[in-house]
């Protein structure tokens, strides 16, 4: 019988079982599974759960496979370049996939396995020792919990827990819990028809303000009537006005408003120029190289390039050797592209990260600015990479996976037929 199937790479696993293990997607899964989407599978004889992403999805045989147990994610995280990267580090860095993948994706978006236990119902305790029994009547009681509270609270080991589901008497499951919960804001909206007359000055404001707008935060709403949020709540419970969630980022700098100066070029500039917008135009994309002593002008012809790329609705990625080097540069591109920018560097929170990362992944910005892990900026159609002082050191990976950032440059312009400008 042959089905739907999904090749996946395995989370912790060491080199020498790092491969694309083939699972059979369950038909509930068969409108929802995409590939760069996470997933939690069984594996080996005790059918542990692993955490895997998908790689890609095929039609085969299905007698023999084992079934996907879940979908972690509800869009992919990966597109297909970024799976094409990662399987090329695998080749080419000595690393496993799922390296190359932690490498790509910031810290709080990753999930870790968390075990849950609950009492079986149907099983009689009166066979169970006084501490298991202890463990098995706080779980009737209070419904399923994680493993570590029950280590907390209860100081319950491994072993214990580890008899108790072998007697059947407890039911162990896994989910994947993310290390890093979304940044969102508290809105406000108007959900009746017909506003009552009997309001105070200050309701009405804010009914008022909501009916230009149609919704808003609540902060903006108390800042802009200098109301308090009791005013709010009060319309909330007359049931004139409801709360809901929406997405917010962490600000990482203060954006300004965008001033696009014109920019005038020495000969020497624009020659320069010229050449590298010829190779930016290559329908086969281009590797070239600026040489400049400092104080040359480099800058100025990067912020042109920069401002022919964006024309066309591309992405940018702006690379420097350091840290130290990241602000002087964020305070150029801020001043000329405003919130356009994200920027990537380890000086930053995980909060910070992963949201630089969200906004680059939305379209919500243009241009990402950083240090080594900026090569990995989720752009999904790049035209242009720039590395300034390529010649440096910082630019090679020491940890796993150890890879050269010029070389993955070479293959994100190589697939998005852009331009790799070494500086």
């Amino acid at each position: 019988m042959t089905g739907l199937c999904a090749k996946v790479a395995l989370s912790n696993a060491t080199v020498a079982f790092d491969k694309l293990y083939t699972y059979a997607v369950p038909p509930e899964l068969h409108s929802t599974l995409l590939e760069g989407m996470r997933v939690l599978v069984p594996f080996g004889r005790g059918n542990i759960k692993k955490q895997g992403i998908v790689f890609s999805l095929c039609e085969g045989e299905l007698k023999g496979l084992k079934g996907i147990s879940a979908v972690i994610d509800k869009e992919p995280v990966l597109n297909d370049e970024m799976l094409k990267l990662a399987q090329f580090m695998q080749d080419r860095c000595f690393c496993t996939y799922y390296d190359a993948v932690n490498a790509m994706l910031p810290t709080g978006l990753s999930f870790n396995l968390v075990n849950y236990y609950s009492a079986n119902e149907e099983f009689s305790p009166e066979i169970l020792e006084s501490t298991e029994r202890e463990v098995y009547d706080f779980l009737f009681s209070k419904g399923e919990k994680s493993e570590s509270f029950l280590k907390t609270e209860l100081g319950v080991n491994e072993e214990l827990l580890k008899n108790l589901v072998l007697k059947e008497a407890v039911i162990k499951s896994c989910d994947a819990k993310r290390k890093m919960g979304d940044l969102t804001q508290k809105w406000v909206k108007i959900t009746c028809e017909e506003i009552p007359q009997k309001l105070t000055a200050k309701q009405s404001g804010v009914i008022r303000l909501l009916s230009d707008v149609g919704a808003c935060s609540v902060k903006e709403v108390c800042y802009f009537l200098g109301v308090t949020q009791s005013v709010v709540d009060n319309l909330v419970k007359k049931g004139l006005l409801a709360y809901f969630e929406k997405p917010a980022f962490r600000v990482t700098y203060r954006a300004k408003e965008e001033n696009r100066k014109n920019i005038t070029l020495t000969d020497e500039q624009q020659s320069a120029f010229d050449g590298l917008i010829s190779d930016y135009k290559n329908p086969e994309g281009k590797v070239s190289l600026l040489y400049g002593i400092t104080g040359s002008g480099k800058t100025q012809v990067f912020l042109k390039l920069v401002d022919s790329v964006i024309g066309d609705n591309k992405g940018v990625i702006v690379m420097v050797p350091e840290i130290a080097l990241t602000p002087q540069l964020v305070g150029i591109f801020t001043e000329r592209y405003g919130d356009k920018i994200a920027v990537f560097h380890s000086g930053l929170s995980l909060g910070q990260r992963m949201d630089e990362w969200k906004r680059i992944k939305e379209g919500k910005a243009l241009i990402a600015i950083g240090t080594r892990s900026a090569i990995f900026a989720p752009f999904s159609n790049l035209g242009l990479i720039i590395i300034d002082e390529e010649q440096e050191h910082t630019y090679k990976s020491e940890k796993t996976p150890r890879f050269h950032t010029v070389d993955l440059a070479k293959y994100r312009t190589a697939y998005n037929k852009g331009l790799l400008c070494l500086a």
